[in-house]
């Protein structure tokens, strides 16, 4: 009979620790899982943000002239932005910016500059720029357009 009795409780303890519990979600892992997905996107808004005005991009000048736009942009984000360069596909088209950081909110340009002396009356020209930068994605796209006249 204690032999009996010692392998029930034998039998019991060895089910009963093969069964595995439920493991319910705590109100705790909710709370982790938010302040990772806030992490996240704070992680993210660390950078600063190139907001390019998109008007007056576009500009006409006389056969031979050079012209300037000035395209304005600014620091949507929330750190310091700097640019670190401006290239064209032409050597028709040159851009200066400044080299000083822009602060978060604060406003800057890019003057682009379009020589049309070896360029053809009653045409206009699109000129893509890539715009090279400490965001997020390290480089952002603009274009511009000049027409030239007689």
């Amino acid at each position: 009979m204690a032999k009996l009795v010692l392998l029930s409780i034998c039998m019991y303890i060895l089910f009963s620790c093969s069964q595995q519990q439920e493991k319910k979600p705590l109100a705790s892992d909710k709370n982790l899982f938010s302040e990772v997905s806030q992490i996240d996107k704070s992680a993210l808004s660390a950078y600063p943000e190139l907001k390019i005005r998109k008007e007056n991009l576009h500009t006409k000048l006389k056969k031979g002239e050079k012209t300037t736009i000035k395209a304005h942009f600014k620091n949507t984000g929330l750190a310091p932005l700097l640019i670190k360069e401006v290239s064209s596909t032409c050597t028709c088209t040159v851009a200066n910016f400044t080299d000083k950081p822009v602060k978060p909110n604060e406003e800057g340009f890019i003057d682009i500059v379009f020589d049309s002396h070896n360029k053809q009356s009653k045409q206009i020209y699109k000129q893509p720029l890539v715009i090279t930068a400490n965001t997020q994605y390290k480089f952002e796209k603009l274009e511009v357009s000049f027409e030239v006249i007689d």
